[in-house]
């Protein structure tokens, strides 16, 4: 996720390539940190965002 989208969803308000502004989070502070995480399963796409346009990623471990 990119940061712009993600502090949306945290802090509130509309990404760039939004269509819909985000309310935020009851604690809207950044990430401490950033790490990279390998994670079992697999990770596929389908469908399309009705918010943003693209498409919608899911997991299934």
């Amino acid at each position: 996720m990119r940061t712009e989208r993600l502090s949306c969803h945290l802090g509130g308000g509309r990404p760039a390539d939004g269509a819909r502004e985000h309310p935020g989070c009851r604690d809207g502070r950044p990430p401490l940190r950033s790490v990279p995480v390998r994670l079992p399963g697999r990770l596929y796409f389908a469908l399309e965002s009705r918010v943003r346009g693209g498409g919608m990623a899911f997991y299934d471990p």
